[in-house]
């Protein structure tokens, strides 16, 4: 009686042992993404932009530019499906 507990456990063990080695571990993925737009608006140091899907966005610090300048916005998901609440986290002026 005493080898069956033995067995069990180590069956147990290695099954256990076996799930975990397994089970694939989360990927890091980033949240961040490129976004192409163009300079439509620039009002008391606010710049609005449309990118190329036709959704406006704004941020502040025009630095000289002017409306009709491209722009690379770097995005933030915010970790969600939904583009609405997306964050601008950098722009990069195109010359």
């Amino acid at each position: 009686m005493k080898k069956v507990y033995v067995f069990l456990i180590i069956v147990i063990l290695v099954c256990a042992f076996n799930l975990w080695y397994i089970n694939p571990k989360p990927v890091k993925t980033s949240t961040l993404y490129a976004n192409e737009a163009k300079i439509i608006d620039i009002e008391n140091d606010v710049v609005t932009i449309k990118d190329t899907n036709g959704n406006l966005w704004a941020f502040n610090g025009a630095d000289g530019r002017v409306v009709g300048d491209k722009v690379v916005c770097i995005m933030d998901t915010m970790k969600t499906a939904s583009i609405y609440d997306d964050e601008i986290v950098n722009v990069t002026f195109e010359k």
